[in-house]
């Protein structure tokens, strides 16, 4: 049976990088509408 990988069952790690000269933080995080069927399962992300 292949595991369908969601954003509900493994929600993405969100990191912070600060803005120079401003209060402001830009989040980044890997491939947050990915959908793709690779080896152990098939991820079906939604943004």
């Amino acid at each position: 049976m292949t595991k369908i990988q969601t954003s509900s069952n493994s929600p993405l790690r969100i990191d912070a990088v600060s803005v120079p000269g401003t209060s402001g933080l830009i989040g980044m995080t890997f491939c947050p509408g990915k959908k793709d069927l690779e080896l152990g399962g098939f991820w079906d992300r939604d943004l």
